[in-house]
Formats: C-alpha cells, sequence, structure tokens
C-alpha cells in the first residue's frame, strides 16, 4: 500500500456519459485541522453518503461523514470508539438513504506483559438516516492488528472484508457478514502461495454471490517478496479463492476494488509493477467462468499510475478513478470502460495542488456517479475534493481548507 492511498478520499457527482465531472466544496468541523473522504454511496439518485477521517492538531483521527443532496454538504455526527486513541471509516454501503454500514479501523492500547502495545480493531458504524452506531466486530483468535476496508450491501446483508495479523506478524484475509443484528466472523482462505493475504474490496451482486479482491504476498527466489492478485468468492455458505491472472513479468500486482453489475459479471482495478519499475494501471474482468486481464490506459511518462476505485452502473459502463504520479506530485486519474475498450478521460486536480487523488467513486445510474478524492495544498494540509463530470470536460470548485487558512489558488 503505497503512501499516495493514505492520501484519503473527498467527494464528487459524476453525471452521463454525455454529461461533465464538476467539483463541490465540502464541510468540516472547526475542531479539525483536516479531513479526508474514504469512500461514498448513492442509494438514491438525490442523496448520497460519504465517510473518511478527521485530523486534529496532535493528529488523532476520528471518523467523518456527511451527506450531500446535490446541492449541500451536511456534516453528520459520527460515534468515536470509547477507549480509541485514533479511529477513521473507509467504506460504505446503503440500501436506503435511512439504512447505511460503514466500516474502517481503530487503533486501542491494551496491556501486553506490562507494557501499553498500541492494536488495530475493526470498526463498525450502522446509520438509520438520523444517527450513527457502533457494533462490536469480532477478531480471529490472536489477532492483535485487524481493519475493514470495504464494505458492500443486500436487502439482507452486508459483507465487509479487510486483512488481520497475530503477535508474530502472521496473518491473512479478513471476511465479516453483517445480517441486521450482529456481525459474524467467516472463514476465509488465503492463498496457498501466500505469506500473507490482504482483501481491499468487495462486490455483493446478492446475498448468495458476493467477491472480494486483494493481494497475497509470495517469496521470490528466497531472495525477496512480491505480490500478485487475489480473488476470493462467496457462495451464501463458503468462501473459496478463485483463479486471477497476475500480469508476465510484474513483481507486484494488485488488485483495490471490484464492481459487479451482476452474478456473471464483474471488473476489478488495481496496478501492477512493470519490468521497467513503472507502476502501471490493472484491469482484470470476470465473464462468470475465469479471470482475464483487460488492457488499459497507462499515463506516458508517469513512474506511477493506480486505479484505486471502480464503479459499473451497467454491464458495458464502468467508470474508474485513481492517481498518477508526476515530477510535480501525484494528480487525479480517471478511465472509462465502453463495453469494448478502458480510455483515459481528461482531468486535473485542483490548480496549485501539491498532490491529488480519487480513490472512492459510486454510480447511481449511467447517468448519476459521485467520485471521491483528496489533494493537499501547498502547506500540505489535506483538503477533501469533489469534481463532476458531464461527458465533456472537468471543472473544478475550490474545497474549503479545514485549518481556516485561504484555499490554494
Amino acid at each position: 500500500m503505497t503512501a499516495l492511498r493514505a492520501l484519503a478520499i473527498g467527494l464528487a457527482v459524476a453525471a452521463t456519459a454525455a454529461a461533465a465531472w464538476t467539483t463541490h466544496s465540502t464541510p468540516s468541523q472547526a475542531a479539525s485541522v483536516a479531513s479526508s473522504i474514504q469512500d461514498v454511496a448513492c442509494p438514491s439518485g438525490a442523496r448520497c453518503l460519504a465517510v473518511g477521517f478527521q485530523s486534529s492538531l496532535t493528529s488523532v483521527q476520528a471518523p467523518l461523514a456527511e451527506t450531500w443532496d446535490r446541492r449541500t454538504w451536511t456534516v453528520e455526527a459520527t460515534q468515536s470508539p470509547a477507549g480509541a486513541e485514533s479511529s477513521l471509516l473507509e467504506g460504505v454501503a446503503c440500501t436506503s438513504s435511512t439504512s447505511c454500514v460503514a466500516v474502517g479501523h481503530q487503533d486501542v492500547a491494551p496491556q501486553y506483559f506490562g507494557a501499553a502495545v498500541p492494536v488495530g480493531k475493526p470498526l463498525a458504524e450502522v446509520w438509520d438516516g438520523l444517527t450513527w452506531s457502533i457494533r462490536p466486530v469480532p477478531v480471529p483468535t490472536g489477532a492483535v492488528e485487524s481493519e475493514l476496508y470495504d464494505v458492500s450491501c443486500t436487502s439482507s446483508m452486508c459483507m465487509a472484508v479487510g486483512h488481520y495479523e497475530n503477535r508474530s506478524g502472521a496473518g491473512g484475509p479478513l471476511a465479516e457478514m453483517w445480517d441486521g443484528t450482529a456481525w459474524s466472523l467467516l472463514p476465509t482462505p488465503g492463498s496457498e502461495f501466500a505469506e500473507d493475504s490482504v482483501l481491499r474490496g468487495v462486490a455483493c451482486p446478492s446475498a448468495t454471490s458476493c467477491v472480494a479482491v486483494g493481494y497475497y504476498e509470495h517469496e521470490v527466489n528466497a531472495i525477496f517478496s512480491a505480490t500478485a492478485t487475489l480473488v476470493e468468492s462467496w457462495d451464501g455458505r463458503t468462501w473459496r479463492v478463485r483463479p486471477s491472472p497476475t500480469p508476465a513479468g510484474s513483481r507486484d500486482a494488485e488488485l483495490n476494488a471490484v464492481a459487479c453489475p451482476s452474478a456473471g459479471q464483474c471488473m476489478a482495478v488495481g496496478f501492477q509493477r512493470l519490468p521497467s519499475g513503472v507502476y502501471a494501471p490493472l484491469v482484470e474482468s470476470w465473464n462468470g467462468e475465469a479471470w482475464r486481464i483487460v488492457p488499459t490506459g497507462s499515463p506516458n511518462q508517469s513512474p506511477d499510475a493506480e486505479l484505486e476505485a471502480v464503479s459499473c452502473p451497467e454491464p458495458d459502463r464502468c467508470l474508474a478513478v485513481g492517481y498518477q504520479q508526476l515530477r510535480s506530485g501525484a494528480v487525479v486519474l480517471a478511465e472509462s470502460w465502453d463495453g469494448a475498450r478502458w480510455a483515459i478521460q481528461p482531468i486535473s486536480g485542483p490548480p496549485g495542488a501539491a498532490d491529488s487523488t480519487l480513490n472512492g467513486i459510486e454510480c447511481a445510474a449511467a447517468t448519476s456517479c459521485l467520485a471521491a478524492g483528496s489533494y493537499r495544498q501547498r502547506s500540505l494540509v489535506e483538503v477533501g475534493l469533489a469534481e463532476a463530470w458531464d461527458g465533456t470536460a472537468w471543472t473544478i470548485l475550490k474545497t474549503p481548507d479545514l485549518s481556516g487558512h485561504s484555499p490554494a489558488p
């Protein structure tokens, strides 16, 4: 996981393939120095919910949630876990505007052998349209570090995925199911060749059909470790590892997110490290029988370009977002799928931004998508980023500097 992924995420509304992206400013709470939006869900065309974190002067993080009614962003009061040193929300899914689940991570400091050792635990909160409430999440026996990265919901359940580690540093993929009342831990296999396995994204077309993607680490020639793509599927009873290709010659390949417009069709995005050392976007698709690598656009003269999120409102329409690294810093990246090929969309971040990225996107329909991102000003203050696409051009509105200073030009 690169440092750029930790840039966190803001918000945006996307219109149709014939419409343009527009950037919207997002509010923050006065006590925050900075904030970031990690994910967004749009249960209706008129309302969206975004989650992430806000940071204090002492860099303590707390959960952040904001709602968008297509006119105004409103900060909603979230719950911070009792005893947590820091906490954040990384993924959100909604079945309606009054029923959402968000997952993430919290840092706590239990006592081991008489010394305080900070450890991580999953965090899950439920939104009823008015308030957030924390729900306990079980962890594997012996886990001292565990985190949930993403969640997907159907009308009867939610599935969240992530990663855990024990005291020796060994760990594996993590999957938890919410039945509307409680979370339950599910047995989740890792790759048989793995030193460690991580699930980064999940999509559930139905309660008996989920796909999770990520990566596993493996040893190469007993000298160094590399990463390879990991895909697992849920049939309503069991998680199973599914064969997924890793590009030939790539030392590292990881999948960050997946979208499944149907049980027999999925699109996953991430990145690969080419033999030259350059990081380039990676896309793989599922046709109901096998996963295959799909050619995708790679920005010219960028040593690092990655896709962080994808949404497919229709089988032949997908949008993926991420970032690419330039000499001036990281800038936002967007690509579109028309059913035949991926193409890079012209896009730019806020003028003067030190870094900008898009790490989340949700499409309620082909004519209504919401992307998520953040950027850093020259002062290095992190600010939420929101851009809206209308199929023709990107337009940018300055987002507020949460420290109270004027935003970067």
